[in-house]
């Protein structure tokens, strides 16, 4: 046999895999490889329609995860501290208006669930709508990291609740 020919048929078997595996790896990149104190979930939609369905392409679990993060740091969104980023993508309509008309509509339907169950308000998000890279809705919240005084970087939570134990601590206990 030909090297050159086997060398091509090797080739093409490993992108033929390369685009078998891919697709699978990117649609499970959402909330698995995240650290925990960030949040980034993917809300999918059936090309060329702006509804929102929650059982379509796990929605729901999606959906589940963002509302416990929500639930978590309410506090903090509704103060304005830590924004709600929305990131609507549409390429199914027929030229670069009409995508960035559905991508805004979807982006709204996404925020919508949250104000309904959640009670959160437009305040709390900060939104940007794109024609093309597909048809979807990133949702991204990231808790905000202080410098330290020693010049490290902690979570915002862990700043919050040392002065509270420092405090408890630092109460006299009177003696009977």
């Amino acid at each position: 046999m030909n090297v050159k020919r086997l060398m091509r048929r090797m080739a093409s078997a490993g992108a033929l895999l390369l685009l078998a595996v891919l697709p699978a790896k990117l649609s499970a990149m959402t909330v698995t490889e995240q650290s925990p104190d960030s949040l980034s979930v993917v809300f999918r939609f059936v090309p060329g329609n702006d509804m929102f369905f929650s059982p379509y392409e796990g929605n729901e679990e999606e959906l589940e995860q963002l509302i416990a993060f929500v639930d978590k740091y309410k506090k903090e969104i509704k103060s304005g501290s830590m924004p709600v980023y929305v990131s609507g993508y549409c390429n199914s309509a027929d030229s670069e208006d009409e995508n960035l008309a559905v991508a805004k509509v979807r982006s709204n339907r996404v925020k919508a669930e949250l104000i309904a169950r959640k009670r959160l308000t437009e305040e709390c998000f900060v939104t940007e709508n794109y024609s093309g890279e597909g048809d979807y809705v990133l949702v991204r919240i990231s808790v905000p990291v202080q410098e330290t005084a020693d010049g490290t970087a902690e979570q915002t939570e862990a700043a919050v609740e040392q002065p509270a134990e420092a405090e408890q601590q630092a109460e006299p206990v009177a003696e009977p």
